[in-house]
């Protein structure tokens, strides 16, 4: 795993993704920490249409429409 991020304004359900994300990768030994993304304009280039989203090696795994 080369890079994390999530992707959200800072709400509650942002916070808590970002918690549990860095508390698994602290557990597994992963390093970095998962970078936070809360800009709306690079939300909108990430292509992330819902939030909280998370990015894992350039794939966004929720928060995107298929396809």
């Amino acid at each position: 795993m080369k890079r994390i991020v999530i992707y959200g304004p800072g709400c509650a359900k942002c916070t808590a993704l970002a918690q549990v994300t860095e508390q698994v990768m602290r557990e597994l030994c992963l390093e970095p920490l998962p970078e936070k993304v809360t800009d709306a304009a690079q939300l909108a280039a990430a292509g992330v249409l819902e939030t909280p989203a998370l990015e894992v090696d350039g794939s966004i795994r929720h928060g995107t429409l298929p396809g």
